[in-house]
């Protein structure tokens, strides 16, 4: 059940009362009851350059529905109401995606003028509204008097947890599992709350699967639940070594003479010289690679050993790669200008398993970047790599490019290709090394407009892994 809010642009609030207002919906001849622009400025989407615009920010993200339009009602000024708009939405104001370009009646002029039918948005989840008018009915000025639409906070947000954690790892703290509603954890390990986020213990939930629920009330006052599970492995029976009680803290005692006594781990390498003295047992544990430098030594009768273990090896730092859940949670369109696509699930060409995700292009423009099919909000470290593997295909043979870099200004690349898609799958991997630390901003993305006209793609088994 939708809850409804009232968006209303309006400088000056008429109050009616139940008992006067015979047509509940009708709309004010009043000229300050409404929005009106007489001189165009910077366009929130920068690609729209100097316009008139008014830009809507609901607050948090929501599913949008059903809209009601009400125009220009002066008299005097009906031809300053909006003949055609266009309308794009963003969940951060940075990043806008073209929605569509509507038609918009005149309004009357008269005092029991209820408006008419809006667009539908067909539940689209947005946290900003951008409406650019294009053509009013003939006047130097723009303006309109009200938009209200049909709305509710995201109830179809997928609980997701990026985590894949070891027993002795140590707390896991500020941990963001991607719906904003106001809501609290709860589950084995989860010890604490805080602006939509939690701390993990480890230790406390102990080995295994572990159901991890988010819950929040929604407009309607129901309470709503999502859950998901978090693995935690005892690293000692799955055949690597046990995980780092500090974490990824470098560790000061890797040069020393002597090594004191211990355990040590850093992630991904440690560099040692120093010397291990008789009777001394020292470990060395690294993810990547132990380097022991060449006035290293160890004497007779010290026990000294040092391994490559990581318990996160392997792990797909995308979520939803490999579409098996049935949705495409995680990933979006982003469209530009007129070019348009839609992004669903397919059971009929999976490369492997039971789906893929099928993108259908039916508008292009002559800008590569203008169709894009992404993921965004990874982590990367400065001077680490990593490795993209896919596998892809089309209804008929395209060169599309495919980048990982900045999501947000200035827009760095990190690296990428060119990928020739035909009618069979085929897998497709590449390796970049960023120059800079971006966290939760970088974005893998196939581009999927100009050169290519409209066509239908395939992906599945989209995965990124540290190496």
């Amino acid at each position: 059940m939708k809850r409804v809010i009232f968006i209303v642009i309006a400088i000056l609030f008429l109050v009616y009362t139940v008992k006067s207002q015979c047509y509940k919906d009708r709309h004010s001849t009043n000229a300050y009851d409404g929005w009106v622009s007489c001189n165009t400025s910077p366009n929130p989407n920068n690609s729209l350059g100097n316009t008139h615009w008014i830009l809507y920010n609901l607050g948090s993200g929501n599913n949008l529905y059903a809209s009601t339009f009400w125009n220009s009602n002066h008299p005097d000024h009906l031809n300053y109401g909006i003949k055609k708009a266009r309308i794009d939405y963003s969940t951060d104001s940075l990043n806008w995606t073209y929605f569509g370009q509507f038609n918009f009646a005149q309004a009357t002029g008269n005092s029991l003028y209820e408006g008419a039918t809006g667009p539908n948005f067909n539940g689209l989840y947005a946290r900003y509204l951008l409406i650019t008018p294009t053509e009013n009915y003939g006047a130097s000025c723009y303006g309109f008097s009200e938009i209200r639409i049909n709305t509710e906070p995201s109830a179809n947000n997928t609980l997701s947890l990026n985590l894949n954690p070891c027993v002795n790892d140590g707390i896991i703290y500020n941990i963001d599992g991607g719906i904003q509603q106001g809501g609290t954890y709860a589950g084995a390990g989860v010890i604490n709350n805080y602006d939509d986020k939690f701390d993990f213990d480890p230790d406390e939930a102990g080995p295994g699967n572990h159901t991890i629920t988010y819950q929040y009330q929604n407009g309607n006052g129901n309470l709503i639940s999502r859950t998901t599970t978090v693995t935690v492995k005892n690293c000692g029976t799955n055949n690597c070594q046990p995980c780092a009680p500090c974490g990824n803290q470098p560790q000061l005692t890797f040069n020393a003479d002597p090594v004191p006594n211990g355990l040590y781990y850093e992630s991904p390498i440690i560099n040692s010289s120093g010397t291990v003295n008789n009777a001394f047992n020292v470990e060395y544990r690294a993810g990547n690679n132990v380097s022991l430098n060449n006035n290293f030594s160890v004497e007779a009768g010290a026990n000294f050993k040092a391994y490559i273990s990581d318990c996160n090896e392997d792990q797909n730092m995308l979520v939803n790669g490999d579409f098996e859940n049935g949705t495409t949670d995680n990933w979006r369109m982003e469209l530009h200008n007129v070019a348009d696509a839609q992004l669903s699930v397919d059971y009929v060409n999976p490369f492997q398993g039971k789906a893929s995700a099928r993108v259908e292009v039916t508008n292009t423009t002559e800008t590569s970047w203008h169709i894009q099919f992404e993921q965004f909000g990874m982590s990367v470290n400065n001077g680490d790599s990593y490795t993209f593997s896919f596998a892809a295909k089309t209804n008929q043979p395209k060169s599309v490019r495919v980048s990982f870099g900045r999501h947000n200004s200035p827009w760095n690349g990190y690296g990428g290709f060119t990928a020739d898609l035909t009618n069979q799958w085929q897998t497709f991997s590449f390796n970049v090394t960023p120059d800079e630390t971006n966290i939760d901003q970088t974005r893998f993305a196939v581009m999927l407009s100009y050169p290519s006209a409209p066509a239908t793609y395939w992906f599945d088994n989209v995965r990124m892994t540290k190496n």
